[in-house]
């Protein structure tokens, strides 16, 4: 699980420091709010019990990996600079 959350977070870390901050705090936020709505919904079924956090976990790292790769390919963080 620890190997693919590091690789979760290259492309996020490179958006970041390339200048396209907005979209770093974007991705966190929709992360956050994943996080939220999947607990609750899992959380209500009474077979899944625990287990709903570890999955929400999952879920929510995929939804942010696809989130950050989707904006990398898309190439308009280049256009964004720090300096």
């Amino acid at each position: 699980m620890r190997f693919f959350q590091v690789r979760m977070w290259e492309p996020e870390n490179l958006t970041g420091s390339a200048g396209d901050a907005e979209f770093s705090l974007g991705s966190g936020i929709v992360e956050i709010i994943a996080r939220i709505v999947f607990i609750l919904i899992l959380a209500s079924i009474p077979a899944v019990g625990y287990w709903s956090i570890w999955i929400t976990a999952i879920i929510s790292s995929i939804v942010a990996a696809a989130l950050c790769v989707w904006r990398f390919r898309g190439g308009k963080w280049m256009k964004k600079s720090v300096v």
